[in-house]
C-alpha cells in the first residue's frame, strides 16, 4: 500500500503513514465483475460400430443356409411328388440341375459359416449357417438318390 499524500510504501491497513503522518483513507475493498467465459462444448465422438471379423462370413451362411434349406426342401417334395406320379416314364434330367443348384447353395452356407468360425466369429449366425448347409446338402442328396433310385 501507498500514503496518498507522500507516496511512500506503507505497511497495508495502516491508519497513518510513518513518514509525513498523513491520516489513510480506509483499504476499500475492490470488487471486480467476474469475467464471463463461454462454456465450450465438445461434440462426443461419433460411434463407430467396432469391426468384427468373420461377421459378414456368418451372416452370408446363414443366409445361403436359409435359403438352400427351403428350396432344397420344397425340391425334395416336388421330385417325390413327380416320381410317384410319372415314375420312370419322365425325363429328369432337368431336376438334376434344378437339384444341384440348391446343393451350392447350402455348400456356400458350409463354407461362409467355417470361414466365419475360423475368422473367429463364434457366435449363432455361423453355426446356424453350417448347421442349415449340411441339412440343405442332406436334403438335395435325398433329391438326387430319389432321381436316380
Amino acid at each position: 500500500m501507498f500514503c496518498a499524500s507522500c507516496g511512500n510504501q506503507i505497511p497495508d491497513g495502516s491508519a497513518n503513514c510513518p513518514f509525513c503522518g498523513a491520516q489513510q483513507a480506509p483499504a476499500q475493498p475492490t470488487y471486480q465483475q467476474p469475467v464471463y467465459q463461454q462454456p465450450t462444448y465438445q461434440q462426443p465422438p461419433a460411434y463407430q460400430q467396432a469391426k468384427i471379423p468373420g461377421r459378414g462370413f456368418g451372416i452370408a451362411g446363414m443366409v445361403c443356409g436359409i435359403i438352400g434349406l427351403i428350396l432344397s426342401f420344397f425340391c425334395m417334395i416336388g421330385v417325390g411328388a413327380i416320381m410317384s406320379t410319372y415314375g420312370r416314364y419322365l425325363d429328369t434330367s432337368g431336376l438334376f440341375g434344378e437339384v444341384f443348384a440348391y446343393a451350392i447353395l447350402s455348400i456356400l452356407a458350409l463354407v461362409f459359416g467355417v470361414a466365419a468360425r475360423n475368422k473367429g466369429y463364434r457366435t449363432g449366425v455361423a453355426m446356424a449357417g453350417i448347421v442349415l448347409g449340411v441339412i440343405g446338402l442332406a436334403l438335395s442328396l435325398i433329391s438326387v438318390f430319389m432321381l436316380i433310385v
